[in-house]
């Protein structure tokens, strides 16, 4: 995995109805908590989409497919915990 540093400031627009004007249309349909919508805004304004990192919220294992199907592609720390966390009954 090739580690960058982005250094573009990026813009985003609070807006009540959805929390950020960026905020993907094609994810509104997701159950995105309100406090997790800021890192899909700022990845999907800028112009590369930068990938999202996440460590250990298993919510966010439910989001990766459609993130990804809007062009923004999230990173699991330890992607095998995470698959099982989510699997388990």
């Amino acid at each position: 995995m090739k580690r960058c540093i982005i250094d573009t400031n990026v813009m985003v627009t609070a807006n009540k109805a959805v929390c950020y004007e960026e905020f993907p249309y094609e994810m509104e349909h997701v159950n995105v908590d309100p406090s997790d919508k800021k890192y899909f805004a700022v990845s999907n304004a800028h112009p590369t989409k930068p990938d999202i990192f996440e460590a250990a919220d298993s919510k966010w294992w439910s989001w990766r497919d459609a993130a990804l199907s809007c062009g923004i592609n999230i990173h699991f720390l330890d992607e095998q915990y995470m698959c099982d966390l989510n699997t388990e009954a």
